[in-house]
């Protein structure tokens, strides 16, 4: 998620300083200050960071423009011809240093700053901040300030019991902190690029590693069991929803659940460790690597209905306007290797299939709103509210 779209979810410029305060003082023994900003030109203090919100980039004043422009390369790309004009000529001059201060709308500048801190990249993110440290070619990835923490457990977790997923080298982690270090790639994301064959044989070699992972975690539950384990997870994010949702809100929220909960007519159902979010924006291609194919953002994985990520990818589920529509296009026999992989006889019919992945996406976008400063109420929940009414 963009800077400028976070900070109109959220108190970032609050969140940013209580969090990068926090892992400063714990790993680098520092005793300093840090303050945001609105930008002022004439000010060029040696531990200035500019702030790009359209270029979700916190950099430092000195950065060298070479390395702006690889770290902002994903933004030269759209698939409108047009778009892809001005977002070009937007970037060419967000990185250019005559220009930059004018297209940054903020600044953030830290006292007692050690040298070390000027060759970091800030880049923010949904629920962490990415520390990219230049000189060290590595990444630090920290929990946002009370966001939720199982998440990145979730992450940790997933990495050090599955090294061979297509996932950055995990280099240490603190857990009891909520940060970790991994090494760092150079690519774009899958939906930036142009070419069809590299995009298909990403795929292809995600979906071999993926089948490994479901093979080895795939078990079957009872239809009744496994809605009780959602259920008490449900629960629990409901509790820790931000005060924007009042209580009937909730009440909405928690008829959803039981409305679908109570649809599924299927005895049993197939699970496995799941992604969680598997959409395109989280698959990177590194063309320094002959286009190897890494998975970002596990901080969502858990164990759901084994399809669930593939239903995330084919339905483009994280765009909820119109999903109703895809799900009625949707085209089953897409499917059949992975069931044929995972030795299950039959398909699982499309409703039913459709009903378990939509309670387990309904409790996962409860989840993901433990944001302490939320704003307003997130109008994603909304519409997918919408979408699934007018799927049942």
């Amino acid at each position: 998620m963009r800077l400028d779209l976070l900070m109109e979810r959220e108190l970032f410029d609050d969140i940013f300083i209580n969090t990068i305060s926090k892992y400063l003082r714990i790993q680098h023994k520092w005793d300093g200050t840090i303050e945001w900003n609105k930008i002022n030109l004439f000010c060029s203090a040696k531990h200035k960071f500019l702030v790009n919100d359209k270029l979700n980039v916190i950099y430092n004043n000195n950065l060298k423009r070479d390395k702006l422009t690889e770290l902002t390369a994903e933004f030269c790309y759209n698939a409108n011809f047009v778009k892809n004009i001005l977002q070009k000529i937007y970037v060419q001059f967000a990185t250019t240093k005559v220009f930059d201060k004018f297209l940054s709308k903020y600044t953030v500048s830290l006292t007692n700053c050690q040298d070390e801190f000027s060759k970091w990249v800030f880049i923010p993110g949904n629920h962490t901040i990415r520390i990219i440290d230049l000189k060290k070619n590595m990444c630090v990835v920290i929990l946002k300030d009370g966001f939720n923490e199982n998440f990145l457990k979730n992450e940790i977790n997933t990495r050090k019991e599955y090294p061979y997923l297509p996932i950055p080298k995990l280099i240490n982690y603190n857990i009891k902190n909520f940060y970790y270090f991994e090494k760092r790639i150079v690519g774009l994301p899958y939906n930036r690029i142009a070419d069809q064959e590299t995009r298909n044989k990403s795929l292809k070699r995600i979906l071999k590693l993926f089948l490994k992972l479901y093979k080895e975690t795939h078990v079957v539950k009872e239809k009744n069991n496994y809605v009780n384990i959602l259920r008490k997870d449900f629960d629990i994010a409901m509790d820790n929803l931000p005060p924007v949702y009042k209580s009937e809100d909730k009440q909405k929220i928690i008829m959803l659940f039981d409305e679908i909960s109570r649809s599924i007519t299927a005895k049993k159902i197939n699970l496995a460790v799941t992604h969680g979010d598997f959409q395109p924006a989280n698959i990177i291609i590194d063309s320094n690597q002959n286009n190897r194919s890494y998975v970002i953002d596990w901080e969502y994985s858990k164990e759901r209905f084994f399809l669930y990520d593939f239903l995330v990818f084919e339905l483009q589920a994280r765009k909820t306007i119109g999903l109703a529509e895809r799900i009625k296009m949707l085209d089953m026999n897409k499917f059949k290797c992975m069931y044929q992989s995972l030795a299950i006889p039959n398909l699982d019919l499309k409703d039913e299939m459709i009903k378990v992945f939509l309670l387990e996406d309904l409790c996962l976008r409860i989840e993901e709103l433990k944001i302490p400063t939320l704003k307003h109420k997130s109008l994603s929940l909304e519409n997918f509210i919408k979408e699934v009414g007018n799927i049942l």
